[in-house]
C-alpha cells in the first residue's frame, strides 16, 4: 500500500488561494465597517455642533478665597440647549495654566439655569479663569479677568 498526498505544488496553490480568499473578505468588511463608523460620527458631530450655535455661558460673579484656596463661581445658562459637565481653566499666567474639575461638574444646566460651582487646590491668585463646558467646549466659555483683588466676568 503506497499513501499518496497532493503535490507541494498544489499545496501552495491552495494555500495561496486561501490566504487571498480570507484577505479579500477582511479587505471588504474592515472598509465597510470603518465607512460605517465614520459617517456615524460625523452626523454625531453635525448634531452637536448644530445645537451648540444655541449654546451660552455667563459667570454671574466670581470669587477667590486665598484662605480655603478655592474658587466659587455662580455660572447662569443663558443658551437654548442643555449644558453639562463644567470645567475651570485657572491661569496663573501666560504659560501657566491649571483645569481643574468643580465639585459636581456633571451639573445639566438647564435654559435659564444658575448654579453655584466651587473648585479646590487654587494654591496661587489666579489671573484669570475660564468656565466652560465640554459639552459645547468652543461656544460655551466664559471669561473673567481678576483685578485688584476681585473677578472682573
Amino acid at each position: 500500500m503506497t499513501r499518496k498526498g497532493i503535490s507541494p505544488l498544489i499545496a501552495a496553490i491552495l494555500l495561496i488561494a486561501f490566504t487571498i480568499t480570507v484577505a479579500t473578505f477582511l479587505a471588504s468588511w474592515s472598509t465597510t465597517f470603518a465607512r460605517t463608523q465614520t459617517e456615524e460620527f460625523s452626523r454625531a458631530g453635525e448634531e452637536i455642533v448644530a445645537k451648540c450655535q444655541y449654546a451660552n455661558l455667563q459667570v454671574e460673579t466670581a470669587i477667590y478665597d486665598s484662605g480655603e484656596e478655592k474658587i466659587v463661581a455662580v455660572v447662569w445658562n443663558m443658551g437654548k440647549i442643555e449644558l453639562s459637565d463644567f470645567q475651570f481653566l485657572v491661569y496663573y499666567s501666560d504659560v501657566n495654566i491649571t483645569t481643574l474639575t468643580p465639585a459636581e461638574a456633571n451639573k445639566t444646566l438647564s435654559t435659564g439655569d444658575f448654579y453655584t460651582f466651587t473648585a479646590d487646590n487654587v494654591t496661587s491668585t489666579p489671573e484669570k479663569l475660564q468656565v466652560r463646558s465640554l459639552y459645547c467646549p468652543r461656544e460655551s466659555i466664559f471669561t473673567c479677568i481678576y483685578s485688584s483683588g476681585k473677578f472682573n466676568c
